[in-house]
């Protein structure tokens, strides 16, 4: 391999480092405790598509939490 595709290869990678922390940090910004699940935790896993132009396209629960009002949440947060 050349240099130059080394060179590209690590800033592709660190672009998709980024584009990731952007993603993350905007999810955690929408992120919320539902007032309906009080002290009931769980995990929540959900598979989700995302635009040219940015936005969510398509989105689902691939593992629920068990709790309604958790699975809710992620639902409006998507």
């Amino acid at each position: 391999p050349s240099r130059h595709s080394a060179v590209a290869s690590v800033s592709g990678a660190v672009g998709s480092a980024n584009y990731r922390a952007l993603v993350v940090a905007e999810l955690n910004r929408r992120k919320f405790y539902p007032s309906g699940a009080r002290d009931q935790r769980g995990v929540v896993v959900v598979t989700f598509a995302i635009g040219s132009s940015g936005g969510v396209t398509s989105f689902r629960i691939t593992r629920s939490s068990g709790v309604s009002a958790l699975d809710g949440a992620v639902l409006q947060m998507m």
